[in-house]
């Protein structure tokens, strides 16, 4: 006896259909005759027939049986086991089984979800700490042209148009410039 399909501990989904096959051989010296069947004899049936019909086989030879079955709904190793009968109805040879596994249905591991975060806002509030000093030199076709003296290390011009050109200090951007002087 061999198994063609379905090795023993084969996983099936709760109710899933499958088909059982077995090689056997007829080791004896008479041929199994027309109405010779393969029955169910214990375990669990797995919704299979009580018998299936096995073709005339001499001895010697070998033939497949086939019997549709489906895997039972509750997790668990299932296991049933069937055996040949002749056409007078008397059980012979070996008993051969189907053993197969409904697993245990997989459970879900909840992914956590991201809490969000707060963002803290920083807010600089700025203080002038020295007074810068205009000098204005005046010629006579140009704007007057004003020197600001902002720190001992940095100096900027107030150009023909009012605007102010300094450095910039360090961490100033295009946003937050901020610039205060004081004209005397």
């Amino acid at each position: 006896m061999a198994d063609v399909t379905v090795p023993d501990n084969t996983e099936f989904a709760p109710g899933e259909a499958f088909t059982k096959v077995w090689r056997v051989r007829n080791s004896g010296t008479c041929t199994w005759e027309a109405g010779t069947q393969l029955v169910f004899v214990s375990g669990e049936p797995m919704g299979g027939p009580a018998a299936v019909d096995v073709p005339s086989v001499a001895p010697g030879s070998n033939t497949d049986i086939s019997v549709g079955l489906v895997a039972p709904t509750a997790p668990g190793t299932y296991r049933g086991t069937w055996q040949l009968q002749s056409p007078e109805g008397v059980r012979f040879g070996s008993q051969i089984y189907v053993q197969i596994i409904v697993p245990e249905p997989a459970t879900a591991t909840p992914t956590p979800t991201e809490e969000p975060t707060e963002t803290p806002t920083v807010e600089v509030t700025e203080t002038p700490t020295e007074e810068a000093t205009a000098t204005p030199t005046a010629t006579s076709t140009t704007p007057p042209e004003v020197t600001v003296t902002l720190s001992p290390s940095s100096k900027g011009q107030v150009d023909g148009g009012g605007e102010i050109h300094s450095p910039s200090n360090a961490g100033d951007t295009p946003d937050n410039l901020g610039l205060q002087g004081f004209l005397t």
